[in-house]
Order: structure tokens, then C-alpha cells, then sequence
């Protein structure tokens, strides 16, 4: 189970298959005890069972899953910008 980031958005690989979310669609971004979770803009919540934080949440400190949080964020923004014809 991984997370993979394309130019076309965020692929979740699971067990028993793989679901993309469009960069487009990412509405949030969060991390807990049971994993990553990924809300798109219809509501649908895609998890990353693999990517949680369990001991980081205990301690208050930053884990794996904080960082691909930040990183998704900043790519779904950087999507959801308009176009500039300059």
C-alpha cells in the first residue's frame, strides 16, 4: 500500500485496488490515528489506511503522514489556481 503524487493528482494504492483523486477534486487533506484521508469536493473521503500517525500523535511530533499532508495541500492549491495568459 502507497501513496503516489502524478501530474494528474494523488493515486491511493490499496490491497485490493487503487483510487485517484484529481487534483481538482481535493477539497482536504488530514492525518490521524487511522490514516490519511483525502476529502474530495463531492464529499466521497478516500483513506490511506497505511499512512496514519499513531505514536507522532501520542508524542506531538511531526510523522510521515504531516508531510505528505503538506506536500498534497500544496499541490491541490497550486491546481486550483486560475490560469495567467500574461
Amino acid at each position: 500500500m502507497r501513496i503516489e503524487m502524478t501530474d494528474a493528482g494523488v493515486a491511493v494504492h490499496k490491497l485490493l485496488g487503487t483510487e485517484r483523486v484529481a487534483w481538482q477534486d481535493v477539497n482536504e487533506v488530514s492525518a490521524d490515528y487511522y490514516g490519511l484521508h483525502i476529502t474530495r469536493v463531492d464529499g466521497q473521503v478516500v483513506t490511506a489506511g497505511s499512512m496514519g500517525r499513531p505514536r507522532a500523535t501520542w508524542f506531538g511530533k511531526e510523522a510521515k503522514a504531516d508531510r505528505w499532508v503538506r506536500r498534497i495541500k500544496e499541490r491541490a492549491a497550486a491546481a486550483h489556481l486560475p490560469d495567467c495568459d500574461d
